[in-house]
């Protein structure tokens, strides 16, 4: 075996989570949490065991891993003196490998426990380079265990067409998005777009977004663009004004020389578009052009085959429905029901964004955007 399946691999990360919470616990004295890490780190063990992957004393060499990995790093922290014994019992526990787990793949648990242990510890030591060092190391590992991802110049396991298959079975649409920025970046709200010189009938004028407006731009001085070529365009018409950088994504392998254009490849005729706009009125975070993004892409929309009655707008601004969490997942809802193969089917936000922290092991930044 030289990766672990899915659901198995996820409970190793857990568990090694729930140690580092019960290392936390110990340097701060808290014997309840302590306790209740320890009783977690049980229940992810009976799991691993459910998961009939690795025999039961296997699943119980890697529960004694991970609490041997944070003793030793702990004691870097609390007490040096006692690191020979808990680095021997560090080795004691990693041995011997299981019979059907591949050397290379034992060792990069054994380096999973390690680094998610020294992530703890720098956190907690307020050291927070070495912390951000840890946790891409421990993120990395998380995906190779599972043949996510390469470590280093090492190929991954997971071919291309076993990962296009699982991305359809996630996702059986397909789905392409431009965002306004690179996730470390933010996207800009534009005073007045009058530098953008965009035609009068393209929406109002005044405040818009950045990326929005570098779109209709675009869009506005040619039709022929393809999917890349368009995003160059954007990030050219930013460039020297705006730090940001637009993005293009999708749900799977596509063609970025193929024909731009907001209907399907092969349309139905069937179209629908849900636009949310949040200026955040009266609020200490108050935008200015989210309402206008929204009107100058429904103006696009428009003159390219989506009608008015196929389109749903939420706006704060107390003509339209409010783009409250209930309203935008009902909006969602709506925009996906009875959808069918060749439906074109658009989605259009500008509002603040927001980052969480990653629970999917997929971000570098160890974020999720939303």
């Amino acid at each position: 075996m030289d990766r672990y399946p899915e659901n198995f691999a996820v409970l190793v990360r857990d568990m090694a989570q729930e140690a580092c919470a019960f290392g936390a616990a110990e340097l701060q004295d808290d014997t309840d949490v302590a306790e209740m890490s320890v009783q977690r780190m049980e229940d992810c063990r009976v799991a691993l065991e459910e998961e009939g992957v690795l025999e039961s004393d296997a699943c119980v060499q890697i529960k004694d891993m991970a609490l041997c990995a944070v003793r030793l790093i702990l004691s870097d922290l609390v007490d040096p003196e006692v690191r020979g014994d808990r680095q021997q019992e560090f080795s004691d526990a990693c041995e011997p490998c299981p019979g059907n787990v591949d050397g290379k793949l034992w060792n990069r648990t054994r380096q999973l426990f390690i680094a998610n242990a020294a992530f703890m510890c720098a956190e907690a030591s307020g050291d927070e380079g070495a912390a951000e060092k840890h946790r891409r190391k421990f993120d990395k590992l998380s995906r190779a265990i599972a043949g996510f991802k390469p470590i280093g110049n090492e190929a991954t396991t997971r071919d291309a067409d076993e990962f296009a298959a699982r991305a359809k079975e996630a996702i059986p649409a397909t789905v392409v998005m431009f965002s306004g920025c690179m996730d470390s970046q933010t996207s800009a709200d534009v005073f007045n777009t009058d530098s953008f010189a965009l035609p009068t009938d393209a929406g109002p004028g005044g405040a818009g977004g950045a990326c929005t407006t570098s779109m209709i731009k675009a869009l506005s001085e040619s039709e022929n663009y393809s999917w890349v070529g368009l995003l160059k365009e954007m990030r050219s018409i930013l460039a020297g004004t705006y730090t940001q950088i637009p993005m293009l994504s999708s749900s799977r392998a596509m063609d970025l020389n193929g024909q731009f254009s907001v209907l399907h490849s092969e349309a139905s005729g069937r179209t629908r578009a849900l636009l949310v706009g949040i200026n955040y009125m009266g609020s200490t975070s108050e935008l200015r052009g989210c309402h206008n993004d929204v009107h100058k892409m429904c103006t696009y929309l428009n003159k390219n085959g989506y009608a008015d009655d196929c389109m749903r707008l939420l706006l704060d601004d107390g003509e339209h429905d409010e783009p409250t969490r209930a309203n935008i997942i009902r909006g969602f809802e709506w925009l996906v029901e009875g959808a069918q193969a060749g439906d074109s089917l658009f989605f259009h936000y500008s509002g603040h964004g927001t980052s969480v922290r990653d629970d999917g092991d997929d971000e570098e930044d160890g974020k999720d955007e939303c």
